[in-house]
Parts: structure tokens; C-alpha cells; sequence
């Protein structure tokens, strides 16, 4: 199946469920990590991955439109980078979730392998948590614009 699913280098995913859902996902824009910095600090193009989220933002009934990033007053603009971070953070951790589900997969079920994939999906867990703090707060802000 050739879709936006896959991780950059990696099969595609070794979950089922997870396909599934990131397939559903892209029918809203969702194109999974691939193309996305490794890491949040690394260089991206900022202004292309908000004009990609900011329809999440747009004002009930189509009033209005969604600010692109640079013309984002404060504090909305830095919290608006914080929830682009928090999205490709997010975006690596599943990646690693992946990796850690295919060498279960691969080398067999034992203790260290399996605390492994927990470790790295509590992680994933809290940073989707926190980007939907982020989403939730950036709403606000913009709705009181």
C-alpha cells in the first residue's frame, strides 16, 4: 500500500491498527512524519508546516481566516511554534515506537525488548498530551485575536 504512512527508511508500519488510523488521518492532510526533521530543533519550514495546521484553527461557520505564522501576534506565534515542535516531536517518537514494535516482531518477545517499546510509547503518549495542551491553549489565543 503506497500512502503517506511510511516512515522515512522504514517499512511501513508493523501495527495493523496504526496503519488504519494513519490512513484515515491523511484524508485530513495527515502525511505522517516523513519529510519532517528528525529532531525539533533541526531546520524546517516553519511557515509551511503552520499554513499546513492552521485550517485546524479557522473560526466556526468560515469567518475569518487563520493568520500565517509570521503575522501571528504574541504570545500566539510562539505558542503556535511550541505546537509545531510538539507535532514533529511527536511525529519521531511514533517513528521509534515502530522501530521498537518491528524488533519485537523481529527478534522475538523478551523483558528488555518489551520495556523498551513501552518506554518509547509512554514518551509518545505524554508529547501527544502536551500537543493537544498546545492545540487547546492556541485555540484559545486565537479565538480572543
Amino acid at each position: 500500500m503506497a500512502n503517506a504512512t511510511r516512515f522515512a527508511g522504514r517499512p511501513g508500519p508493523a501495527n495493523p491498527v496504526l496503519e488504519e488510523s494513519l490512513r484515515r488521518l491523511s484524508r485530513y492532510g495527515y502525511a505522517g512524519p516523513d519529510g519532517a526533521p528528525a529532531d525539533a530543533g533541526a531546520a524546517a519550514d516553519w511557515p509551511a508546516e503552520w499554513a499546513r495546521l492552521k485550517g485546524d484553527f479557522a473560526p466556526a461557520g468560515g469567518g475569518g481566516a487563520v493568520a500565517d505564522l509570521g503575522a501571528l501576534a504574541e504570545p500566539a506565534r510562539a505558542v503556535a511554534m511550541a505546537y509545531l515542535r510538539l507535532r514533529v516531536e511527536a511525529d519521531a517518537l511514533l517513528a521509534r515506537c515502530e522501530d521498537a514494535h518491528r524488533d519485537i516482531l523481529a527478534r522475538g518477545i523478551t523483558p528488555d525488548r518489551v520495556e523498551a517499546y513501552a518506554a518509547v510509547r509512554d514518551a509518545y503518549e505524554d508529547k501527544v498530551e502536551a500537543f493537544g495542551a498546545a492545540r487547546a491553549a492556541l485555540a484559545g489565543l486565537l479565538a480572543a485575536s
